[in-house]
């Protein structure tokens, strides 16, 4: 789940870029930009401030909609507010309208377009108080095991699942007295190098005996984390990212 923004052209111009326009426009700005050319016209593109490690994706849905880009719920609210400030600031440059659909249906000029909009604010910290919030602060009365699902979407838009390198998905255990959200927030930085999370569900897997040969019961916990990349990011151990299996 994520929090979405639409671009397009004004009307009466063709909504795909050609190629090299997107790179033309935007190279003198922004130290990372890349294409994705299909059928002869640019079908997403990523734009960085400095490199490929702070770039925003942007995809073509269609004619009436454009291009879209999101932002994960999870996020702090200065990150929040600096992806809607990048979008207003590539909107500008490539002279684009934006749409911010969880809000409104209009379409705003960039100059219109405010980073800032409380109306936004508000949907962004509701849906992320909701999501973290059910079922998983919860606090269990009997220990159990949990085995981590963490999901990405990668540079080219691709599903993928962090885990340790060339040793399996992370796994932990929910004490007495703790709740899957309070594991899940203390071990997410050490696994990820970074603070935001959202916990997308938690379903029974299976049992697993403890160090006391107690039979406890296992959970799947899938965790939705931003992309990062392993060998740049300092973590507790190695991690590598894997297609996420279907």
């Amino acid at each position: 789940m994520s929090y979405d923004l639409y671009l397009r052209r004004p009307e009466g111009v063709n909504n795909r870029f050609n190629p090299s326009e997107v790179s033309e426009k935007l190279k003198d700005n922004f130290g990372y930009i890349n294409e994705y050319v299909e059928d002869g016209a640019v079908a997403g593109f990523d734009i960085g401030v400095k490199d490929e490690n702070d770039c925003c994706e942007f995809y073509f849905q269609n004619e009436d909609e454009g291009y879209w880009a999101s932002c994960s719920y999870g996020l702090n609210d200065a990150r929040f507010e600096n992806f809607k400030q990048f979008i207003k600031t590539i909107a500008t440059k490539l002279n684009l309208l934006i749409q911010d659909p969880q809000t409104s249906e209009e379409w705003l000029s960039s100059d219109k377009f405010s980073p800032d909009g409380e109306k936004s604010k508000t949907v962004y910290v509701n849906m992320n108080q909701f999501l973290k919030n059910i079922p998983y602060t919860q606090v269990t009365k009997e220990k159990f095991f949990i085995i981590y699902l963490i999901i990405s979407t990668g540079p080219l838009g691709e599903k993928l699942q962090l885990c340790y390198e060339n040793s399996g998905s992370p796994a932990s255990k929910v004490g007495i007295g703790e709740s899957i959200n309070l594991v899940v927030q203390r071990e997410i930085p050490e696994l990820t190098g970074d603070q935001e999370y959202i916990i997308r569900n938690a379903v029974p897997y299976d049992s697993a005996q403890d160090r006391f040969g107690n039979l406890l019961p296992r959970y799947v916990v899938q965790v939705e984390v931003p992309f990062f990349y392993p060998t740049k990011t300092k973590t507790e151990r190695p991690m590598m990212w894997i297609d996420l299996p279907q």
